[in-house]
């Protein structure tokens, strides 16, 4: 999913050149496995602390974390809805949702994997 978005972005909204997208995703790998790598030594760190949390102290340390990756992303992040006149032309949107309720109301075993699919 985050491949598909940033190729979006990276070529439709910021008109980058197309050859960066590569070492993009190259440095985001390594960043990637940097990242993890000083994460388990901060996890470890948390779980051997005198609170004696233990194996949980990992998990109450990621909280603040994710709160401020939230925070960041709920300020600065806009949805991309991509070009909806380029993938539904005129009025074939509402075309194709008519069909589908239609095909939903008239098949039974569709109606029977919604409900237990509601359920489970």
């Amino acid at each position: 999913m985050f491949e598909s978005w940033y190729a979006c972005r990276h070529l439709e909204h910021l008109g980058l050149p197309a050859s960066l997208v590569a070492e993009t995703f190259s440095s985001a790998t390594f960043a990637n496995g940097l990242l993890a790598i000083c994460a388990g030594m901060m996890a470890n760190a948390a779980a051997e602390t005198p609170l004696r949390l233990g194996p949980t102290a990992p998990f109450l340390l990621a909280v603040p974390c994710f709160a401020g990756c939230f925070a960041v992303v709920a300020a600065a992040w806009d949805e991309n809805y991509g070009n909806q006149a380029r993938i539904y032309p005129g009025s074939v949107l509402p075309t194709y949702r008519k069909t589908k309720l239609r095909t939903f109301i008239h098949m039974r075993p569709i109606q029977y994997i919604a409900i237990l699919h509601a359920n489970i």
